[in-house]
């Protein structure tokens, strides 16, 4: 939320017209090295950022270190191009903004056009495309009650948005760029209902222990064993009721500092025969029912094997992850998996790290 906000504090920003030759920006983030570090990017781009007693740069107002630069451009618009770096842990963000300053309608449609055009040809046709995204939601107070068109391009280098917007003082049309897909996600939750963030008493982020778990789950679930990894503590039970069910195994995950980010519970038939096919699926079913009734219909995806999953985003940092699961023809499962996806997605990104 506070990283999208920051793009759009960009919007005091102005094009610049000259005539020197500008690489392209598109290009320049498809080769940029995601894993630089600050000081490694200061030395590498040190003759193309603009001094800090720059008039613009000097008027930004970032609580995180950034660098500008101003020799790229988006088809023929010159632009500014920023580079930040939200913190140590994290690859940084990329963005560029063009506002024209056109007054006519007709003319901003067109230039809108074009940049539409230029982005398809760079990029191809967009990933996911939400169209009149409520700001409002996502604390934009620059352009509160403002609807914004999205376009995402998901690659295995990086994810790029467009994001455009018609404000009172005309067309905004902001690109931005990061290595994973954690800006995506977040603008997918736009819309969309807050989902459930305290399990038995436990709410997602907060640090718990061993024993504050076990308290909280009582007599609802019996304690298996703790597992320990480089990267997270596992706290496995069985026979855990959860959702007017009985599932056959549930784990609540915590990061390496104790953070609670996943619940997750499951339910199979080769743990107990008498959970066939067809009592799965229709658990499967019942639960899709009340989570669509809850927080409006998820996004259904079905495999060729008839696995089926769902999967539910809030817009507060939650989501949830339904399947019904065909592993071979005779074993099903039903899982459900509620996660916080800022620290879900760092412990993947923790995980790769070590590779």
């Amino acid at each position: 939320m506070k990283r999208l906000t920051t793009l759009f504090t960009l919007i005091t920003m102005s094009v610049i017209m000259n005539a020197q030759t500008r690489g392209d920006f598109f290009a320049f983030v498809d080769s940029f090295n995601w894993k630089l570090s600050k000081e490694q990017f200061e030395e590498k781009y040190a003759s193309r950022i603009l001094p800090k007693t720059d008039s613009l740069v000097a008027s930004m107002s970032f609580d995180c270190p950034y660098y500008v630069l101003d020799d790229l451009s988006i088809g023929e618009y010159d632009c500014y191009t920023i580079i930040y770096f939200e913190d140590e842990s994290s690859s940084p963000y990329i963005v560029s903004l063009i506002t024209p300053n056109i007054e006519q309608q007709h003319m901003q449609s067109v230039f809108s056009a074009r940049l539409d055009k230029i982005a398809n040809e760079k990029m191809g046709i967009p990933d996911e495309s939400i169209d009149g995204a409520d700001t409002s939601q996502l604390g934009f107070d620059l352009l509160a009650g403002t609807k914004v068109d999205v376009k995402a391009w998901v690659n295995d280098k990086f994810c790029m948005l467009s994001l455009k917007a018609y404000t009172e003082s005309g067309l905004l049309y902001l690109f931005g760029a990061q290595e994973s897909e954690k800006i995506l996600m977040t603008l997918l939750m736009t819309g969309k209902n807050p989902i459930q963030d305290t399990f038995f008493g436990l709410k997602m982020k907060d640090k718990i222990t061993s024993t504050q778990i076990k308290n909280a789950i009582g007599a609802r679930g019996v304690f298996i064993e703790e597992t320990r990894e480089s990267n997270s503590i596992n706290y496995y039970f069985k026979d855990m009721y959860f959702a007017g069910s009985k599932w056959d195994y549930a784990i609540i995950a915590c990061t390496s500092d104790g953070k609670f980010y996943q619940f997750y519970a499951s339910a199979s038939n080769s743990y107990d025969q008498y959970k066939d096919a067809r009592y799965l699926r229709n658990l499967y079913d019942i639960l899709k029912s009340k989570l669509d009734d809850k927080y409006n219909h998820g996004e259904e995806e079905k495999n060729e094997d008839g696995s089926i999953q769902t999967t539910y985003l809030g817009s507060n940092d939650m989501a949830i992850m339904l399947s019904y699961e065909i592993s071979n023809s005779f074993n099903t499962s039903v899982n459900i998996s509620y996660i916080n996806v800022s620290l879900f997605n760092n412990q993947i990104s923790a995980n790769d790290d070590e590779l």
